[in-house]
């Protein structure tokens, strides 16, 4: 038994150094998603308290999901790209906590890149400055502001900018709108295991879905599709000034 942990270590560290997929990544990337598919991507050496809790949810919701690691990203974005234009693939959603959210926006740029569109993108404490690529239709980024410490280049979320004005963009700060009464639970290691921000990603991806099997009944998908706003509180007047955004993508081996 050790040895078999010993070598699943060993294949996850490989895999990890060199872009690819892991094998059980792989497994759910080759599983046809009709109903949609997510991808929850963890942070800094995999932590992400509360990921598979999500996926779970997220798979009760219709969609099948994968959690990776960011190291995996380049890997999936080939995979989906490969895939790109099956009629067993329902819509895209992509989640990404602390360096995974970053990562995430990495992963949306490179399916950019491939002309592949991301139906939601939902970002939790992204801790650099980036822009949501034009190929995602709506976003979601949760963070909790902290004015007195927002200036370290870690360990916080930032408001971000979209590309492109179809995309649309919610900058939710959980210390001034919806989450606000929970004030304490909200740190940066802890905010992603919380309920309360489970329930409003779901809110958001059943949403999501519910709108884009709509339009599908409508026939409204043979162009371009985006989704109407949800109910997020917008945050407005972010300041331009200082704004440097952390651009890259992925490159396919």
């Amino acid at each position: 038994m050790r040895s078999q942990l010993a070598s699943l270590c060993v294949l996850a560290a490989a895999v990890l150094c060199s872009g690819c997929v892991l094998p059980w990544t792989a497994t759910h990337l080759d599983t046809p998603a009709p109903g949609g598919r997510a991808i929850v991507i963890r942070g800094l050496c995999g932590y992400f308290p509360g990921a598979m809790h999500l996926a779970h949810r997220l798979d009760d919701a219709g969609l099948e999901t994968a959690v990776i690691f960011g190291k995996e990203a380049p890997g999936v974005a080939c995979a989906l790209s490969s895939t790109a234009g099956g009629c067993d693939e329902g819509p895209l959603v992509i989640v990404g906590y602390s360096l995974g959210a970053n990562e995430a926006i990495h992963l949306c740029r490179a399916l950019e890149d491939d002309g592949i569109p991301v139906d939601s993108l939902i970002l939790i404490e992204c801790p650099y400055r980036d822009t949501i690529p034009s190929n995602v239709a709506r976003c979601v980024n949760i963070y909790r502001s902290r004015p007195g410490k927002d200036w370290l280049p870690m360990f916080r979320g930032l408001p971000l900018r979209a590309e492109d004005g179809g995309t649309d963009l919610s900058n939710v700060d959980v210390r001034r709108n919806c989450l606000r009464h929970e004030p304490l639970t909200h740190s940066h290691f802890t905010i992603c295991a919380d309920r309360s921000i489970h329930d409003l990603i779901l809110s958001e991806v059943v949403g999501s879905l519910d709108e884009y099997e709509a339009a599908l009944d409508e026939g409204a998908l043979e162009g371009e599709w985006s989704p109407g706003e949800g109910e997020w509180m917008i945050e407005e007047g972010i300041p331009a000034e200082g704004f440097q955004p952390m651009l890259g993508a992925p490159c396919c081996q």
